[in-house]
């Protein structure tokens, strides 16, 4: 046999082996996509938290960059912050907060958690120490940390502002925070303070409780306004624009929380991913073209609402109440209830929940994990 014929006979046979192992070639395997698990199936998870040698630890609100990287934060009996953070796996208890040597009788504590991502957390409180002269005798200072992924930043804002109770934002360069009488807003370089305006008396007592932001991108502010020695109390929602300050509505509730008067939620606001307003306290509402319609009458107070898409939403409330709305109706975790549980807060990242709540005693906190 020549030659050639065999190099044109091996030629062939190379061909033909390399179309047998190619029509032998399975097609790859492509993994089905789970679909998300129905909220109301979760798995429940409720871990106890507390700060070693301390008879009290308070969690008082919780956030998360994502479901591996959670803080949940509040004070404890050692006058000092309490942070701890979820790795995923476990909870730790993070080290104090760069702070100067605060002596005896001044209690520092941490209110809100808020943050862009892991590398931009805030977290925000105040510290009241007794003051023997002049009056006052007890002071509220303002304190506000921001953590950059490796460090704890205190921000350098005026003192005796009040306490931080709220922190919000939709973008770093586009953060506020309240006290009591006092809100500041940060550009991502500078902060620039302002204040209630009038609508609410400066005879009595204010809490700023929660902020927002319309479709507009103006600043709405739920303010309480009371008299310790009168029952009752007035809450206030303000607008803010590039005009200033405006009177939305103003509500007044009676001698105790179950006011079926209330024309909004007195507690909070909470705008969801479609930009639907909703307020909350004794029951929920949905803000209307000219007002509010109450789509939930809860039997205890609304301390939390958060979801990631307009039919999946979670409200958290006292006693562990927790609720899950689809867009049609509302959902209560009953095994979650437990008269013990005071609820402060909740976050979500659409597959996994964690709410905070420290018992009616103090003596220790929870974190309820859903997934």
């Amino acid at each position: 046999m020549s030659t050639r014929l065999i190099t044109v006979l091996s030629n062939l046979l190379f061909l033909f082996l390399l179309f047998l192992a190619a029509g032998c070639r399975k097609d790859p395997v492509v993994p089905p996509i789970e679909s998300p698990k129905d909220p109301r199936t979760y798995t429940w998870t409720i871990d106890t938290l507390f700060v070693p040698d301390e008879f009290e630890t308070a969690l008082d609100d919780i956030w998360g960059a994502n479901a591996h990287d959670v803080y949940a934060v509040g004070h404890n009996s050692g006058f000092r912050e309490t942070i701890f953070h979820y790795d995923g796996s476990k909870w730790n208890l993070m080290q104090p907060l760069p702070s100067p040597n605060y002596p005896p009788g001044r209690s520092f504590e941490i209110n809100r958690v808020f943050g862009f991502g892991s590398n931009d957390v805030w977290i925000g409180g105040g510290e009241i120490f007794y003051n023997s002269t002049p009056a006052p005798n007890y002071l509220d200072s303002t304190i506000l940390f921001r953590y950059d992924g490796v460090l704890w930043q205190k921000q350098n804002l005026p003192l005796r502002e009040g306490s931080v109770r709220q922190i919000w934002g939709d973008r770093p360069d586009n953060l506020w925070i309240a006290g009591s009488r006092a809100i500041w807003h940060f550009d991502g370089l500078t902060w620039t303070r302002d204040s209630i305006p009038d609508f609410v008396p400066k005879s009595k007592l204010a809490q700023i409780s929660r902020l927002s932001e319309d479709m507009n991108r103006n600043l709405i502010a739920i303010v309480g306004s009371f008299d310790p020695l009168v029952p009752g109390m007035d809450t206030f929602l303000l607008l803010r624009n590039s005009l200033g300050w405006s009177l939305l509505d103003k509500s007044s509730a009676g001698t105790t929380y179950n006011d079926n008067d209330a024309r909004f939620g007195s507690v909070g606001l909470w705008r969801s991913p479609d930009g639907k307003m909703y307020s909350f306290g004794m029951a929920i509402f949905e803000q209307t073209a000219t007002s509010w319609t109450r789509i939930f009458q809860s039997a205890y107070p609304i301390r939390s609402m958060c979801g990631v898409i307009d039919k999946s939403i979670f409200a958290a409330g006292l006693y562990g109440t927790v609720l899950h709305y689809d867009g049609n109706t509302w959902y209560p975790y009953d095994r979650l209830f437990n008269y013990n549980l005071v609820t402060s807060g909740a976050w979500t990242d659409g597959n996994e929940i964690f709410i905070s709540a420290y018992f009616a005693s103090a003596n220790k906190s929870v974190v309820m994990h859903g997934k």
